[in-house]
């Protein structure tokens, strides 16, 4: 996995706060702290930390990873390091952060299900897997933190997305077997809306 993408350790399951509001259903993730964690990139090799956190993680100001480096949020193989640490190769990095999500506005709603599909309508707001800000408050992990039906399976499977945006009908397999069968069909364009 060296120079693979950053993954996020999973810490534990989030609380949702869902607040209704003149109709309007709001859905927050209470704050949580969540780690990051790779391994040394090649080109982060013989750097220092703080010049390549600065540089290659930008959603963060320099007084950010200084801080984080003196709280040590920042870890090279699960030990404190300074900011002045050079990357040696296989080095396993960690960084710890107090994550807060944006809320996303309205319900996830079931439709319906067969025995190899499961239905849904997906609110705009919601992006439909966890990315940039959103992880908790996206579609897939509301599905599997919240299920919408006693029976509902887990995991389900994706079958195809919505931008954040649009709102609308999200079709997810039962088992990898079914989404691999209706994938070919979408791709075959056999398949209508």
């Amino acid at each position: 996995m060296k120079g693979g993408p950053k993954k996020q350790r999973e810490e534990e399951a989030p609380v949702y706060d869902i607040e209704r509001l003149d109709g309007v259903t709001i859905r927050r993730v209470r704050p949580m702290v969540q780690a990051f964690e790779t391994f040394a990139k090649g080109r982060w090799v013989g750097r220092e930390i703080l010049e390549v956190v600065t540089k290659e993680f930008g959603g963060h100001t320099a007084e950010y990873w200084q801080s984080a480096f003196h709280h040590g949020h920042l870890r090279i193989n699960g030990q404190p390091v300074p900011p002045t640490y050079r990357f040696q190769n296989s080095d396993r990095f960690l960084h710890r952060t107090h994550r807060h999500e944006p809320p996303i506005l309205g319900e996830v709603q079931f439709l319906g299900e067969t025995r190899d599909y499961f239905a849904v309508n997906k609110p705009a707001s919601v992006p439909v897997h966890p990315c940039g800000a959103f992880r908790y408050n996206s579609l897939e992990k509301i599905l599997l933190y919240e299920p919408l039906t006693p029976t509902q399976p887990s995991p389900l499977h994706l079958v195809h997305r919505l931008d954040k945006v649009t709102s609308g009908l999200v079709i997810f397999a039962k088992s990898a077997e079914a989404a691999a069968v209706i994938s070919r069909d979408i791709q075959a364009k056999s398949t209508t809306k």
